[in-house]
């Protein structure tokens, strides 16, 4: 019973990632957190039980040609970058430093899972290794940093890429 449990809530928590990813709405507010301690126990698994107060779980950045440069010394991590389970490392694309400060962008950090927002498929994930300098990513790719503590990362990767949720 409890691994039935287990794949159900797994298969809600996946579903949620990936509404929430199209709907543009990944980012949890102050009052959202702060109720998790209140929720009913029955409450499938949500974000806040894998990212913890110092996870995140976000859309990657609003990056336009105009921002990029080809000199630029942080790297802008793709849709292409992104395989089933593993980092393929096919981009080549970067910004100035000081371009992705000013807008505010998020900066990835090794051990961040990284999920397609678009398809071929829809919702592949894989987890952000060392590149040797600093990496953000397009709004296509939804960004998940999980609390240590709370969860595994290469485990969340493996069952949102579980063939038994696409």
């Amino acid at each position: 019973h409890l691994l039935t449990s287990t794949s159900i809530d797994c298969e809600q928590f996946r579903s949620s990632i990936l509404k929430r990813a199209y709907e543009g709405e990944l980012f949890l507010n102050e009052t959202q957190f702060s109720h998790m301690d209140e929720r009913d126990h029955e409450t499938p698994v949500n974000l806040l039980d894998v990212t913890g107060s110092d996870g995140l779980f976000v859309d990657g950045d609003w990056i336009e040609s105009k921002d990029q440069d080809p000199n630029g010394d942080v790297r802008i991590i793709q849709l292409a970058d992104i395989g089933i389970g593993e980092f393929r490392d096919r981009s080549n694309r970067f910004m100035d430093l000081e371009r992705a400060k000013e807008m505010n962008c998020t900066f990835l950090q090794p051990g961040d899972l990284l999920v397609a927002r678009m398809p071929d498929p829809l919702g592949r994930c894989c987890i952000l290794p060392d590149v040797g300098q600093k990496c953000v990513t397009a709004v296509d790719v939804a960004i998940i940093r999980t609390c240590k503590t709370i969860v595994n990362s290469e485990w969340l990767m493996w069952k949102i890429n579980s063939p038994q949720f696409s």
